[in-house]
């Protein structure tokens, strides 16, 4: 597969990009190289190879979501410079 020029037209023009003669050559060049590189991917062996997703052998390592400590109610309201009914008062913002 090549990607020629009137497609690289229709590509930039769809990413609504616009590049000099020089720029547009060297892209052009460079796209059909990746294209080529891919082609020669497509035709390697991979019989017996599993898929992966990265090539470090890595995991996650997540914690279980376990509650630690309950919300003591008496001893947050203990901090608060205001309470009334155990509920933290606070000034007055809306009129």
């Amino acid at each position: 597969m090549i990607i020629t020029e009137e497609t690289f037209q229709s590509m930039a023009a769809l990413a609504k990009l616009t590049f000099s003669e020089k720029e547009k050559k060297q892209l052009l060049k460079e796209l059909n190289d990746f294209v080529n590189y891919i082609e020669t991917m497509k035709g390697l062996n991979t019989d017996g190879v599993a898929p992966m997703g990265n090539v470090h052998a890595i995991e996650n390592v997540l914690r279980k979501d376990v509650v630690l400590n309950k919300n003591d109610k008496e001893a947050l309201l203990k901090n608060a410079p205001e309470q009334k009914n155990g509920s933290f008062m606070v000034p007055k913002t809306v009129d």
